[in-house]
């Protein structure tokens, strides 16, 4: 597992709701390093491979993200968040899914 996010970075953004959130930033961020990717603390200027994610509560992590189809455009990750799930995913099924299915 450690090298399945190799080149991805991503900056974590917990959902500041009165729902509790499904999961901490410090818990994701270690299962994004473990994984070979690197957090960081704030978006870069050069935002390739740059991935804004956002900790859904518990309400909105329910979503069935399999059920959606990926975007044929061109999307620009580090200013469209997409869901912690889409890194739990990917760690679950051994590969880097389709981010585009998983915007918030």
């Amino acid at each position: 597992m450690s090298s399945l996010f190799e080149d991805i970075k991503v900056v974590i953004e917990e959902e500041t709701t009165s729902q509790e959130p499904v999961m901490r930033k410090a818990e994701l961020s270690k299962l994004v390093e473990r994984a070979g990717g690197t957090v960081l603390k704030s978006l870069p200027k050069n935002t390739e491979n740059v991935y804004y994610v956002k900790i859904l509560s518990v309400q909105e992590n329910s979503q069935d993200y399999s059920k959606r189809k990926p975007s044929s455009k061109k999307i620009n990750y580090a200013n469209r968040p997409v869901s912690h799930r889409w890194i739990l995913d990917s760690i679950s099924s051994y590969k880097v899914l389709e981010p585009s299915i998983y915007l918030v």
